[in-house]
């Protein structure tokens, strides 16, 4: 890759475009499940939006090559912003810097808007007591264009999530990430079998390590559009039930987002609550 035009942009620009709307932007909440969650429709300047999806297509044949998708998961392409570069040697200074800036933003993004929930005293005092969060994020392209994820919840050790898309267009708009709602306590783990019962160290929510589930024992409550240029945050908490919901007909294109947040340290998981 060598076409330095990828790097002609304005970053100044783009932050502060990006923190006007953060700034604008308006917390809502899904009462039955008192989910509070962001979402953003073009949070990125448009030229630097259409700059992103170019510079991924073109970046996508160097970046791909690492363990996560070549071992056959469910990605066409995975990269970790905050340790691909220290695990695999990249020569192209282009693309170095490029995600490099990008990291910075994804950065910058995270920290404001958990500010902006902390702001709404929607972020229990004991997390914002704890060491200073630290940030992680996945650039994703998913392998199947039927690709969808049952209901699952995060660790507790995840403060904020964040889902940015970027598809090419609209057409797959019915795509997007689903809230759902728990229709009982005793509902077995997707990947053990095991049931969750109230009482047990086990409970659905309790959140000591990524929960999976079928979708039978949960309903929707909330579904966002998969549209480019858009971004869904919200709160990690035992309220936090997500996922995708199965395709019927195979989408357009490859689903493509960003996954990112910020996280507590592993000094700190131990003192955080299940809330």
């Amino acid at each position: 890759m060598t076409d330095s035009n990828f790097l002609e942009y304005d970053f100044n620009y783009i932050k502060n475009f990006t923190l006007t709307k953060i700034k604008e932007a308006k917390i809502d909440n899904i009462n039955s499940i008192n989910f509070n969650y962001i979402e953003i429709k073009d949070l990125l300047p448009l030229d630097y939006y259409l700059n992103f999806t170019k510079f991924i297509e073109s970046a996508s044949k160097i970046l791909k090559h690492n363990k996560l998708v070549e071992d056959g998961g469910t990605n066409k392409l995975y990269w970790d912003l905050f340790t691909g570069k220290n695990v695999y040697k990249i020569d192209d200074k282009i693309i170095i810097n490029y995600l490099i800036d990008f990291t910075e933003i994804i950065k910058l993004i995270s920290k404001e808007l958990l500010q902006k929930f902390e702001d709404q005293n929607l972020v229990p005092s004991y997390i914002k007591e704890l060491p200073t969060a630290k940030p992680f994020g996945q650039i994703l392209v998913r392998e199947d264009k039927s690709f969808s994820i049952n209901p699952h919840i995060h660790a507790k050790q995840e403060i904020l999530d964040c889902l940015y898309y970027f598809p090419n267009t609209s057409d797959d708009i019915t795509q997007g990430t689903v809230i759902y709602k728990k229709i009982s306590d005793e509902v077995p783990n997707f990947l053990t079998g095991k049931l969750s019962v109230a009482g047990d160290s086990s409970k659905v929510g309790v959140r000591e390590g990524y929960e999976n589930f079928d979708y039978k024992y949960f309903q929707e409550v909330k579904k966002f559009d998969y549209t480019p240029n858009r971004i869904i945050a919200w709160l990690n908490n035992s309220h936090s039930f997500h996922g995708a919901n199965p395709v019927a007909t195979p989408m357009t294109e490859n689903k493509k987002y960003v996954f990112f947040g910020l996280l507590g340290g592993l000094e700190s998981f131990k003192l955080m609550e299940n809330w």
